[in-house]
Formats: C-alpha cells, sequence, structure tokens
C-alpha cells in the first residue's frame, strides 16, 4: 500500500472526485443526480475548488472530502466518499487532519457533519477526529403532495428578492427564539451566517419567502429543488408569539400547494428528534420516516 497524500482537486480532478461521494442507500439514479447537482454548483461557484479535498495514493485519488464555508467562521462537511473499504479509516483519519488544516487556514471556529445515524464507522472516524455528537435529526418524506383546498384565507407569500432584507432577516432571526431545532447550532452561528448558509443548500432565491398573515409577518420559509425526487423544506420557521395557532399547519398545507402547482411530486424535511411538535406535525399529514442522521460537531482545531 502507498503513502496517502491529501490536497485541493484539481480543476480536471473536479467532476471524479465528486463522483466518490456516493451514498450507498440511494439508487444509481439518485447518486447521479447528486453529482450532477454538485458539478452544477461547481460550475456557477457555488462550489470553489478549495471546498473538494482529495486524498491520493499514487497520484490515483482514493477519496474525496466536500467542504463548504457557511459563513465566516463556520463550515459544513458531507460524509466523504473512498475508492476503497480496505483503508477506508484511513483514508478518513487523513482527510479530517487535511480539513483541521484548511479551518486553521480559514478562521474557521466550528465545522458541522450530518453522517448516517447507521454509518458506524463513519462515526467512529468522525469521534477520532474531535467531533461530538450533539443530538439526531429524521429526515422525513411525503411522497404526494395533494392537498385539500384551505378552508382559511390564504397566508402572503413575499418573495425575498422583492422585500426588504433588513426586516427579512430580522423575522428570521427572531424566528430562532425558543426554538428546538439544533439550538445549540444558533450559539455557534449568527443568524446572518446561518442565512448566508442557506444560500448554499437552498441557492434559489425563488423559493425565499417572509410570510404574513393579515399584513402582520408572522415567519420565513425556505424551499431547496436540490432533490431529483423532490424539494426540500430546508427551513421553515415562526415567530415566537405566532406559534400554538395552527399557523405551521397552514405553511405546511400552502407549501404542499406550491409543490402540486409546480409539478413537484414529493416533499422533504429534516427534524430535530427533540422537536416534538414538529414530529407530531408532520406525522399528521402523512410526512413518514425514511433515514435518520446525527448532528456531528468539532468546534476547535
Amino acid at each position: 500500500m502507498g503513502q496517502l497524500l491529501c490536497r485541493t482537486a484539481g480543476v480536471s480532478e473536479v467532476e471524479s472526485a465528486l463522483k466518490l461521494l456516493r451514498d450507498p442507500r440511494l439508487s444509481e439514479k439518485q447518486n447521479l443526480f447528486q453529482w450532477s447537482h454538485r458539478v452544477r454548483l461547481f460550475q456557477i461557484g457555488t462550489i470553489e475548488l478549495d471546498h473538494i479535498l482529495v486524498c491520493l495514493e499514487a497520484d490515483e485519488i482514493v477519496g474525496t472530502l466536500l467542504v463548504q464555508d457557511d459563513s465566516k467562521a463556520s463550515a459544513v462537511i458531507w460524509p466523504p466518499g473512498t475508492i476503497t473499504s480496505n483503508r477506508r479509516s484511513e483514508i478518513e483519519e487523513n482527510l479530517f487532519l487535511a480539513l483541521k488544516v484548511r479551518a486553521r487556514q480559514k478562521g474557521w471556529t466550528n465545522i458541522l457533519a450530518f453522517p448516517d445515524s447507521r454509518d458506524l464507522p463513519l462515526l467512529d472516524s468522525l469521534r477520532q477526529g474531535g467531533f461530538e455528537n450533539i443530538t439526531q435529526v429524521q429526515e422525513l418524506l411525503r411522497s404526494d403532495t395533494v392537498s385539500e383546498e384551505g378552508k382559511v384565507p390564504p397566508l402572503e407569500w413575499v418573495d425575498y428578492r422583492y422585500c426588504d432584507r433588513a426586516l427579512f432577516e430580522r423575522i428570521f432571526t427572531a424566528t430562532f427564539e425558543g426554538s428546538l431545532d439544533c439550538p445549540e447550532l444558533n450559539e455557534v452561528r449568527t443568524a446572518a451566517e446561518i442565512l448566508e448558509g442557506y444560500r448554499q443548500s437552498a441557492p434559489d432565491l425563488r423559493r425565499w419567502w417572509l410570510i404574513r398573515n393579515q399584513g402582520q409577518e408572522i415567519g420565513i420559509v425556505l424551499l431547496s429543488d436540490a432533490r431529483e425526487e423532490g424539494w426540500e423544506i430546508a427551513y421553515l420557521g415562526v415567530l415566537p408569539g405566532c406559534r400554538k395557532r395552527g399557523l405551521g399547519s397552514q405553511l405546511l398545507h400552502e407549501i404542499l400547494q406550491k409543490c402540486s402547482l409546480f409539478g413537484i411530486r414529493s416533499l422533504h424535511v429534516r427534524v430535530d428528534v427533540r422537536n416534538l411538535p414538529a414530529l407530531r406535525l408532520y406525522e399528521k399529514n402523512r410526512f413518514r420516516l425514511q433515514r435518520s442522521h446525527q448532528v456531528c460537531l468539532i468546534r476547535r482545531f
């Protein structure tokens, strides 16, 4: 076995490097969609060259780690991909060491990872790399978007591109108060940094909305089309004073209507297992568990 070397991917290596980021629990078609989506993000500059770390053995790429800075102080990584299982742990260890070097260069103070809860070898590699487990999130799916007509007046959806940006950020910030979805992450990132992170995961600003009810701001909705088989609720937040009034249910109903209008047949969402009100809401609306992910965080380098 040859020596392993980690570095930033070269331009000519990007497509082959990203192909290693396969998810064994997805179909070949779904993995191909994820790969083409990432290549497109690289082509438009959302994924930059120094976001892609590769591990080489004798000039052959044997491992890839994709990392995106979602603010000046923090970043998110995707589970690393390796070409062989024989040296998987060793390859991952080398990629995490390279990641720490990159973090110091970039000035990141924390990095997030969302590994599949069943991927015990990766969880072990993350622990050895200094990551701590915060909580678990459930990935839920509704496989149809047929929704009954609403019995109450529809909410007002204000397109982010045409609304007051300062107001949008202020309402977005306020929705974090008392949130049960990974509140620990709010302690290490400002709302502005979190919002900037959503520009990476939900970059189509046509699907960012400020929500009003009878002229009053009540919350924020961000949707993503990063899945081949449907849309994802990247963020749904309601102001503290507007909770427990059925507005979450109404918002979800209107999101399903939008999906149906655009011919989108399925809707995904991720929820912290500690957020019981949200889990009950989605279960009531025929969302079913697909898989679980751990939320892992490393804070110091």
